[in-house]
This record gives structure tokens, C-alpha cells and sequence, in this order.
């Protein structure tokens, strides 16, 4: 807000306005590591702030309105009615009790609508989120405010829990030496319970440097000779109060309090007299800072720092602890004083050798959060501004896990601190060939191509551009010999056929040529594993048949040796009867079973015969494999049957079957369906699997009985014929 004086003021202060109000963007200018972020937008004309002690924050703005913001949102709580705005005007300054927990009182400052005009100072109770208008408690009422500048107007509460209050002189200088008319102080009061704000005298803490004063105005004076302190805080430690007392023309000038001080306005405007004789001379407390101002300038007393949990919050770094942060209203330039052996001076580590940072114009007020962040308002945008510290990321890894030529690599860099996200890059020599760094998660990742020693600086900025870096080594070591049978099923093979069967490998730095052998198990006998170049060959002539599993093993010819061993199970194939017994057969009736067709592995040229026993009579087993005919006796008959490969003696098998043959049935048999074994005539046999076969002289028995049976209707027939003609022949005798 714009603290000018004399006639200049109303024109240029509305002009001023006018620009700030239109006004909509900005961001400060800070040191690495320092940060803007927006608590909340969309405020009017924000001029004071108070936390709460649940974290949430009161804002007020010029015109009467008291909000509060949480979860970057403002609420409106309360409209303060009966003050008046314009100018410097309005509602300038709140607090908030330091027991709010027994005390929930929320206190304010804000010029009334009375005649003659006066600032005051009134409580409210803070009850169920809200403010209940109809507590309002006016605690002081007349302070004086016939200028709509020089108004002062901030609250604090000490460390001893007594209420500080900032008043200007009212644009009038002179005034700011008396201290019985409440103008260009500090005042210092108590709000506890046994205050009557109608009795001045019980506001007066005992303590008050001029208590002992006979005027009660006089009584309740911290600290006089001031021009227009609009804003002052209280050290956090000590208790000190840090003044920005605005300047007329010449100096802008930061003050300590601790109670008595005369600061010497209108003798004294920052550490250069001003030559003012009217009011008397005087030799007034010289303040730790001032600046020449320019043509507009206005000192805005910020904040006295103190971090809360540094690094683990946003807190500064622990030098700024104790550290005064201040910004000019019109020029935007905010800066810091750090006392060193006594001597307050400004650091010169921020944006330039004076200024901390810059762009700050239109700033408001200042405070501490309870998270260790910097807050500000600030009324030319209509916000409240958040300032937050990150020392940068720092980088946790320390080395790099050793990779190999060929193999799949994967490690990422661990950072904690600054700002995320983070960018990552190479700034200082090669990955090996292979490998890339992912910027946004710090990933190293890929297949290396070469071996070697790698050596390379990795860096990481957070989303302020703090930047870290570390040098890594990283090792690729050669790729391990490796060796592998890439065969990996064998082909079968039949008893006494020539097998061939070729293995193969697969190596990486390998020495040749590999040796193959037979690690477990028994290769059927016959065959033998020998070496072919490289390869290894499973050959002979297999004179035993069956699965057999064996274990291959190659080696290479390394010193010491290389290996791989592979499970196979290779099968010799023989033929086999599968047939495992014969269903009965009767006398008279044709039996037939074909044995081949129920043969595994049955060579295209075999042999079937009786190698055992007798066959029934009327029996025969065909060379094919066909065992048919019309057995002529009944009985029990035992024999073997063989197959075998024409010319291949060890392809064959045997089997032992008995056959039942059994009577015919008295009535001579003859059905129309049944099996061999139980008389059936038709000519349907059950074979070993008791699946029913078609008799091979089904046919030719059914035509031979019908011819037989025409014969016989025939010859009835002609019987009959022959009798009428020799009974004709008899009756014409």
C-alpha cells in the first residue's frame, strides 16, 4: 500500500491503485533453491495475514473482509461493518490469541466510519469455524486518523502473549514526540481478563516503559518517533520487534524495539537528520538499516525468520534463522539483514550483492508458516504466495553394480531432496555401448556391447534447477563362456535298422573343437555317441528295443572346460502283437481275426506263424496275419503265434494264445445273430478286444441255405403237382 505524504498523495495514490488493481501476473525473482507457489488467488486487495493454529490462514482484505484459507481455498468468515476505506484506509490488521485454545478471540485493526475518523482495535470470538459478529469487543477506539495516510495498522502478539499495535502520526510530523496522542508508536497492551478496555489504565502491562506516565495514553507506548510503521514482526527468539518505518522523501530505514526507543521522526529520517527545528531537537535510537529511497519507495517490515524442521520441511537453510526478511513496496526489492558481531548488515547471496530477491512489488505483509515456508500476501495480485526453500536433490547412489558384454544391464539412480521431477543426464563422459539413461527416472538400462571400465559423471536437476552431480565407474565385464546343446529331442529308431542321430551346440567364448559323451544312463544296445567335427552322432544298429533316457554331456576344449549335459529319451521301436487273447470258436462255424490289424509297429514286410502248438482242425493262420477257418472239433488248443520282419529276425514277437472251441448246439445251430461263441450261425466272431467281426464265410452260408430252402419249397410244390395229375389221370380210368 502506498504510504506517501503531503498534497501529492490522494492524486497519485489513486492513480497507483488503479495500475494495481488491473494488475494480474507475478513471480519474484529468488535464489537457487528458493520457490513461488499460489496458496490461493482470486483475493481483493489482500492487505495482513494471521495462521491459525490448526494451519489454516486468515487473510483481510482493505475493504473489510475477513477469509479464511484452507486447502487453497479462502471462505469468507466475516465483513467487518462500520469502517471506512479509501486511501490507506480500511482493515489493516489482524491476529490471532496466542491460547486460542481456551482464548478463541480473533483481534483486528481497521479504521472506523466515526466523526472525526479514528483507527481502532477490536476482538471477535472464533466460534465453530466461523465469527460471530455479535461479539465484537472494541478494545481501543480512538486512535487518531484524520489523513487517509500514515496509518500504521499492524497486530502482533509477543512472547509473552501482550498485543503489540502499530499507529502512524497521522501525516502530521510533529505529533509522532507526544506520546499522549497515540500517533507514530508502537503500542503495547494486554488482552487477558482483567482488562476494561473503558479503563485505559487496565491495558497498560506493568511492565510498559512509561507506565508510570500520569496520561493513560502515555501508559500503553512501546515505542515512539515513528512516521508510518505499517508493518513491523517480533523476533521469535528474543522478542524484539523489527519496524519498517516508512520514509518521507529521503531514507527508508528498518528499526529494533525492545521498549523506550524514541526513533527521532521528524528530527531524524532514517540515520540523516532532517533538519527540523520546528518541534524542538533531539538525539533519537538509530535504526540497524535504512537505504536512500527514490522517488517512490515504501519499506515494508516483513518477517523474522525461524525454520521448524530443516531439511525435512520447506524451511531455509538454519543460516537464515534469525534473519530479517523485508520488501519495498514500490520498487519490489526484497532483502535480507543477518547480524554478524553485532552489526546488522544485508546478505549478499541473493539475486545480486544487495538484493535477496526481486519483484516483489505490491507485497503486504509477511509471516512464518508452521511448515517452515515464507507466506506472504500480496495485494497488487490479489494472492496469497507461498515461498519455499529445497536445498536440491542429493544423489543416495554411490557405485554402480558391474554388468557383462551381452547380458541384460538395469539399475537406477536413488536422489531425495529439491523439487521433483527430476531430470537426469550424462555431463561427463560415455555409458558403455549399449546402455542409455532414462532423464526422467535416473534408469540405466540396456544390453552392453563392450567390455571395459567405464567412467562417467551423472547429473540431476530438480524442477528448480538445483543441480547435483556424482562420478560413477562402471565395469562391463567379458561375456562368460557359455555352452549349450541345441538338440533337443531325438529321433526314434527300429530294432535292427542302422540310427543316426546328430547333436549340436551352441557356445560363447568357447574353445573347439567339443567332445561328446554319454554322461547317465544306457543307450540300447548297439548304438555308441562319437564326435563329428564339432557335432556328436548317435549310431549303430540298436539290437534292443524300449525307451531309454539317457544324458548327453559336451565339452568344449577350454582349460579348464566348458560343459553342458541335455535329458533325452530316445525310443527303439519292434513290432508288437497287441492282440492279447482270441474269443471262443464252435464247431461249424467260421471264425476269422485279423492279428495284423491290431499290430504296433508293424513293418511293411512280415511274417505270421505258428512257431508253438497245433491249430485246431479247420484252422489256418495265413502269412498276413489272418487266422481263419471252420473248426471240425471242439476242445481246448494252446499255440504261439510270431510276427517278423522279413529279413530282420530281431524285429519280431510272439504270443501264447489258448483257444476254446466249443460244440455246436443240438438244434444244429443256425440263428440269424449270436457269436462263434455261443453257436451263433451268423458268422460273427469276437476278437481279443471282444469287438464283434463279420465271420469270413458269412455270406457264402446264407446263399447256400436259401438255395436249399427253394429247392425244398420247389420239390413240395412239384409233390403236389405230380399228386393232382395222378389223381386226374386215376378218375378218367
Amino acid at each position: 500500500m502506498r504510504l506517501l505524504t503531503g498534497k501529492i498523495f490522494s492524486v497519485f495514490f489513486i492513480i497507483l491503485f488503479s495500475l494495481l488493481f488491473l494488475s494480474s501476473t507475478f513471480a519474484g525473482t529468488l535464489p537457487s533453491g528458493f520457490t513461488e507457489a499460489n496458496v490461493v488467488t482470486g483475493l481483493s486487495s489482500p492487505v495482513g495475514m494471521a495462521f491459525m493454529p490448526d494451519g489454516r490462514i486468515l487473510v483481510i482484505e482493505q475493504a473489510g473482509v475477513i477469509k479464511v484459507v484452507s486447502n487453497s481455498t479462502a471462505t469468507t468468515l466475516l465483513t467487518v461493518t462500520g469502517i471506512t476505506t479509501g486511501g490507506e484506509r480500511g482493515l489493516l490488521g489482524i491476529a490471532v490469541d496466542p491460547d486460542f485454545s481456551t482464548r478463541p478471540y480473533i483481534y483486528v485493526y481497521y479504521t472506523a466510519a466515526t466523526s472525526p475518523n479514528y483507527a481502532q482495535v477490536a476482538r471477535y470470538t472464533f466460534s465453530n469455524n466461523s465469527i460471530d459478529p455479535n461479539s465484537k469487543l472494541i478494545l481501543i477506539n480512538d486512535i487518531p486518523d484524520s489523513a487517509s495516510n500514515h496509518n500504521g495498522g499492524t497486530l502482533r502478539f509477543g512472547l509473552d502473549k501482550t498485543l503489540y499495535i502499530s499507529v502512524g502520526d497521522d501525516a502530521s510530523s510533529c505529533d509522532a514526540q507526544n506520546r499522549t496522542l497515540l500517533k507514530g508508536n508502537i503500542l503495547r497492551i494486554k488482552v487477558d481478563a482483567s482488562i476494561n478496555p473503558a479503563d485505559r489504565v487496565t491495558l497498560a502491562p506493568a511492565n510498559n516503559p512509561f507506565v508510570s506516565a500520569t496520561n493513560n495514553n502515555e501508559k500503553i507506548v512501546f515505542a515512539y518517533g515513528l512516521r508510518n510503521p505499517f508493518r513491523f514482526n517480533v523476533h521469535p527468539d528474543t522478542g524484539a520487534l523489527f519496524i519498517g518505518d516508512v520514509g518521507q522523501s529521503t531514507r527508508e530505514e528498518v528499526d529494533i524495539s525492545t521498549g523506550g526507543e524514541n526513533f527521532g521522526w521528524p528530527y531524524w529520517e532514517g540515520s540523516g537528520a532532517t533538519g527540523t527545528t520546528n518541534c524542538g531537537g533531539l538525539n533519537g535510537t538509530m535504526p540497524i538499516y535504512d537505504y536512500t529511497r527514490g522517488a517512490s519507495a515504501s519499506v515494508i517490515g516483513g518477517v523474522v525468520y525461524k525454520g521448524v524442521n530443516y531439511p525435512n520441511d520447506a524451511s531455509l537453510p538454519p543460516e537464515f534463522n534469525g534473519n530479517f526478511f523485508f520488501n519495498d513496496y514500490y520498487t519490489g526489492n526484497l532483502r535480507v539483514l543477518r547480524q554478524n558481531s553485532g552489526i546488522w548488515g544485508l546478505v549478499t547471496t541473493g539475486v545480486d550483492a544487495t538484493n535477496f530477491g526481486t519483484g516483489f512489488s505490491y507485497v503486504s505483509d509477511w509471516a512464518v508458516g508452521p511448515d517452515g515456508a515464507i507466506y506472504y500476501v500480496y495485494q497488487g495480485g490479489s494472492r496469497l504466495v507461498r515461498i519455499a526453500y529445497s536445498q536440491g536433490p542429493t544423489i543416495l547412489t554411490t557405485s554402480l553394480l558391474n554388468g557383462t558384454v551381452g547380458a541384460s544391464y538395469n539399475q537406477t539412480i536413488q536422489a531425495t531432496g529439491g523439487v521433483q521431477p527430476y531430470t537426469w543426464s550424462i555431463t561427463n563422459g560415455l555409458l558403455p555401448n549399449g546402455l542409455t539413461l532414462n532423464s526422467s527416472t535416473g534408469n540405466i538400462s540396456g544390453t552392453p556391447t563392450a567390455q571395459g571400465t567405464f567412467t562417467f559423471t551423472i547429473q540431476v536437476a530438480d524442477a528448480n534447477n538445483q543441480i547435483n552431480s556424482r562420478q560413477f565407474s562402471l565395469t562391463i565385464n567379458p561375456q562368460p563362456a557359455s555352452l549349450t546343446i541345441i538338440t533337443s529331442s531325438l529321433p526314434s529308431g527300429t530294432i535292427g535298422y542302422a540310427y543316426n542321430a546328430t547333436l549340436q551346440a551352441t557356445g560363447q567364448n568357447t574353445v573347439l573343437p567339443y567332445t561328446w559323451s554319454l554322461q547317465s544312463g544306457a543307450l540300447p544296445a548297439g548304438l555308441t555317441v562319437s564326435n563329428s567335427g564339432n557335432d556328436g552322432v548317435i549310431s549303430g544298429t540298436p539290437t534292443e528295443s524300449g525307451a531309454f533316457n539317457i544324458t548327453i554331456r559336451v565339452r568344449d576344449n577350454a582349460n579348464p572346460q566348458n560343459s553342458a549335459t541335455r535329458n533325452f529319451t530316445l525310443s527303439i521301436n519292434k513290432v508288437q502283437i497287441t492282440i492279447n487273447s482270441l474269443s471262443d470258436a464252435t464247431v461249424g462255424t467260421a471264425y476269422y481275426i485279423d492279428l495284423s490289424a491290431g499290430a504296433a509297429n508293424l513293418p511293411t514286410q512280415a511274417v505270421w506263424e505258428v512257431t508253438n502248438g497245433t491249430l485246431p482242425t479247420g484252422m489256418m493262420l495265413e502269412a498276413i496275419g489272418h487266422f481263419e477257418g471252420t473248426p471240425t472239433q471242439a476242445g481246448t488248443y494252446t499255440f504261439t503265434i510270431r510276427v517278423s520282419e522279413t529279413g530282420n529276425s530281431q524285429n519280431s514277437d510272439s504270443r501264447a494264445y489258448t483257444l476254446t472251441i466249443n460244440s455246436a448246439p443240438a438244434n444244429g445251430g443256425g440263428g440269424s445273430g449270436g457269436d462263434s461263441s455261443a453257436g451263433g450261425g451268423c458268422g460273427f466272431v469276437k476278437d481279443s478286444n471282444g469287438k464283434g467281426q463279420r465271420a469270413k464265410g458269412e455270406g457264402l452260408s446264407f446263399a447256400v441255405m436259401l438255395i436249399i430252402t427253394l429247392i425244398i419249397v420247389y420239390l413240395i410244390r412239384r409233390s403236389k403237382v405230380i399228386r393232382r395229375f395222378y389223381d386226374d389221370t386215376t378218375n378218367k380210368a
